[in-house]
């Protein structure tokens, strides 16, 4: 018996659901979208694991936006497995919003709320990890 089927084995005796192997997407972090509890909506997700995806439906990104005024806005945006979406717009958003979206890349763990169509936060974990 070789290494990885020894592995597999003792993985599966112990009710690992899952292994992620060496080159394979890290398919932790899918796109989730629920109710925070103060009326408002979170979604969150890795870019990877919705682009990995299998179901073709998830996605999950933000946005920056000018127009010829200067006039800035952030927006983020998400659809889940089951097609639930969620979107919000933050019309004037600070330097760290404008930040954070700006940072967002192919290792990006993104998580935002809306309440009312407005971003109410919006955090971006950049780490291998979500690869």
């Amino acid at each position: 018996m070789n290494k990885f089927a020894i592995a597999t084995a003792l993985l599966s005796a112990a009710g690992a659901t899952a292994v992620t192997l060496a080159g394979a997407p890290n398919l932790l972090g899918p796109v989730s979208i629920s109710p925070a509890g103060d009326g408002s909506m979170v979604a969150s997700g890795s870019l990877d694991a919705a682009r990995a995806s299998v179901d073709t439906v998830q996605f999950i990104g933000c946005t920056i936006s000018t127009d010829t005024h200067s006039t800035q806005s952030v927006s983020c945006s998400a659809r889940d497995s089951r097609g639930t979406q969620l979107a919000c717009v933050q019309s004037a958003p600070t330097f760290a919003q404008l930040a954070a979206v700006a940072s967002v890349g192919r290792t990006s763990f993104i998580r935002f709320g809306a309440a009312a169509s407005k971003c109410t936060f919006i955090t971006v974990d950049n780490d291998s990890a979500n690869l």
